[in-house]
């Protein structure tokens, strides 16, 4: 199978930056996983650094591609908390097969963390497997998606109950007492480093910016979103809505949109009406939006399965982190500190209370200790 196969590990340029985009499009990748996203995240979070792509071409077209990231001990997946999800492009399973064996050539260790379940990491899991390869395999995520191919009304009543359906509908009346209640959605077209500032700096006015987590608490998250949502903009995914009250901005949500999915992104509201809910009032906006667009079927929300989120899901998607590690004395020695390292951290996490797991968390996250 792999003689019909030719494998290439060499860094982004502009020509394999071009053909990745187009064999992305052609196979509705998500705009996570297209070089529009990769470039600024590399110079955000890895600047000076080279993004390596490893390719399979057959008949001369691309099959199969993974971005990378070298290593002491091998490679690591180009991933922070920033990410969606993870796994590599190709046209099919066999693809996935072919770029295994020469990922793991002379690497130690592999990580690859945010890997949905499915097809595709079972395949990377068997492949490095038949390379006698140790695997370990675990759920580091949970994230939720809304079904949005039927009417609003009809995912609501199916998603929520009667109680609470009533309660966002009674504080959404208390919010209209106070003034005029305005959606809006922009492309960013138009006005984008305006209206993205407004966004963002929403965002750093509430718990996230007090706990460091906001995009605008680092120079590098804003750097990321910055670019990121340009390149959005130019490409025609971003969507931002808007949720003002009389005019003043109370709640936003930043998404991307491709291919008949919304990728919710980030979503923040005015902690002054934090009574009135406002951020869960901008996400039934978004899901009405969404519902109203023939060509949209799915919202997927990023970050974890948090129970605001979960109570509009329709599904939840697991998401995985996989480690190859190789049968030479490094490999091992690498599994098995590995190991030691996880026994010790669920350890020591079954004696913190669950506010003091929370806010390590929120620590780690913030400092990019989460791996």
């Amino acid at each position: 199978m792999s003689a019909e196969y030719i494998c290439a590990l060499r860094p982004l340029d502009d020509s394999l930056e071009q053909e990745w985009d187009d064999f992305a499009l052609s196979s509705d990748a998500p705009p996570y996983m297209r070089p529009g996203w990769f470039r600024p995240w590399m110079r955000a979070f890895q600047p000076g650094r080279s993004l390596q792509v490893l390719s399979a071409h057959r008949g001369g077209q691309l099959a199969a591609l993974l971005p990378l990231n070298p290593t002491q001990l091998g490679f690591r997946a180009p991933v922070n908390a920033e990410t969606p999800a993870f796994e590599p492009l190709s046209t099919d399973e066999n693809a996935i097969r072919v770029l295994v064996p020469r990922l793991l050539e002379n690497a130690q260790r592999v990580d690859m963390r945010f890997i949905p379940v499915g097809a595709t990491e079972q395949a990377i899991v068997e492949a490095a497997a038949e390379q006698d390869y140790r695997v370990s395999r675990d759920v580091i995520r949970r994230s939720t998606y809304v079904d949005v191919s039927q009417p609003w009304e009809t995912v609501r009543n199916a998603v929520l109950g009667r109680s609470r359906r009533q309660d966002m509908a009674r504080r959404r009346r208390k919010l209209a007492q106070l003034g005029e209640i305005s959606s809006s959605v922009h492309d960013g077209k138009e006005d984008l480093q305006n209206l993205l500032a407004q966004a963002l700096t929403l965002e750093a006015a509430g718990w996230k910016g007090n706990e460091g987590t906001a995009i605008l608490s680092r120079p590098s998250t804003t750097q990321f979103y910055q670019e990121l949502s340009a390149w959005a903009a130019d490409q025609g995914l971003l969507r931002l809505h808007f949720l003002r009250l009389s005019g003043k901005l109370i709640a936003i949500s930043l998404s991307l949109e491709q291919s008949g999915v919304v990728y919710a992104l980030k979503t923040a509201y005015d902690e002054n009406f934090r009574q009135y809910a406002p951020g869960i009032q901008m996400f039934e906006d978004v899901l009405t939006y969404a519902c109203e667009q023939p060509h949209l079927r799915l919202v997927q929300i990023a970050g974890e399965d948090e129970p605001h989120k979960r109570e509009f899901a329709t599904g939840v998607q697991e998401q995985l982190k996989i480690s190859m590690f190789s049968g030479s004395l490094v490999g091992s020695t690498a599994w098995m500190q590995s190991v030691a390292i996880d026994r010790l951290r669920g350890q020591a996490r079954q004696h913190l209370s669950a506010s003091t797991r929370r806010r390590m968390t929120q620590f780690a996250r913030s400092t990019r200790l989460v791996r």
